[in-house]
């Protein structure tokens, strides 16, 4: 089965992050299809006062030229995965009218678009952290969101395998099943099944290790590509984000666990995750609800 993403893009060319990141990650590009999805910059209003033959010119002239730019772009990001070894047919080109904030037409598209995971630049980021912000007091939207994220900040060029957070609980499963996926087809890399133990928590860690790594191997990954590696941390996230860091993953995969609020609660729900969100870089962030 394919594997399909649908990945943001920017129209500023210095920050085509998600881009970089799918470019360099996948190995075994023939069986990947890429939807790239550019949301074209709004024409600024203008008041029904100010309404004349001109205003309506120059505004008609703007969406033109911010039309061209958004085709520009997503045929230059076209021509760079394909010089990256993607198929031409495999990748489809997207672009809509911002009708309403350019995170929320981003997050309808991925519900819409039955994808395998929405991967999110810088700057597809940064406007989701502000109408998460913006969401709690003007109760935007999304009951849910149930496709996984792929956050890319500032993804380092290179980086292998796949850090897989592991509590045990069905989020953290789903996110397993979603890793072995991914992997299945991409044996340059492994995946560590990570589990940070707070001090004086007994968990039962064998069998948290035993079910995560039956959701890999029912998707395919081999058990030797599958490891395990126990810290002990009174503080779940900086561990995670020492460890991301100390052995150069590529991508750091989270379940969305916990109850939260507001669009932002139901995007990042629980403490870990939403840290994760926050101070990642250079390792992607791969959440699943």
């Amino acid at each position: 089965m394919d594997r399909h993403l649908l990945v943001t893009i920017s129209n500023d060319p210095q920050h085509l992050h998600g881009i970089r990141y799918v470019a360099y990650f996948f190995h075994n590009k023939k069986d990947i299809r890429l939807t790239l999805f550019n949301v074209v910059a709004e024409t600024p209003a203008v008041w029904a006062e100010e309404l004349s033959f001109e205003t309506v010119t120059q505004g008609e002239e703007m969406a033109r030229r911010n039309l061209d730019r958004s085709m520009k772009t997503l045929t230059e990001c076209k021509r760079i995965l394909v010089q990256h070894g993607f198929s031409p047919d495999n990748i489809d080109t997207k672009h809509t009218s911002q009708g309403m904030s350019r995170a929320m037409t981003i997050l309808r598209e991925g519900e819409e678009g039955l994808y395998d995971a929405v991967v999110l630049g810088r700057r597809a980021t940064m406007k989701l952290e502000e109408i998460l912000d913006d969401s709690v007091s003007k109760g935007l939207l999304m009951e849910e969101i149930t496709f996984p994220l792929w956050i890319c900040r500032d993804p380092e060029w290179g980086r292998r395998n796949v850090l897989l957070c592991a509590d045990g609980s069905e989020p953290s499963l789903r996110v397993a099943d979603h890793v072995g996926f991914m992997l299945e087809k991409e044996p340059e890399h492994s995946v560590t099944m990570l589990h940070v133990n707070r001090t004086g928590r007994a968990r039962d860690v064998d069998e948290i290790f035993a079910r995560t790594r039956e959701a890999l191997e029912r998707n395919g990954v081999a058990a030797d590509r599958i490891h395990s590696r126990v810290l002990e941390s009174p503080k779940v996230a900086p561990a995670i984000l020492h460890e991301a860091q100390e052995r150069r993953y590529a991508a750091v995969a989270v379940g969305r666990t916990g109850a939260g609020g507001g669009l932002l609660g139901r995007l990042f729900m629980g403490s870990v995750s939403m840290a994760l969100f926050k101070e990642i870089r250079e390792a992607a962030l791969w959440a699943c609800r």
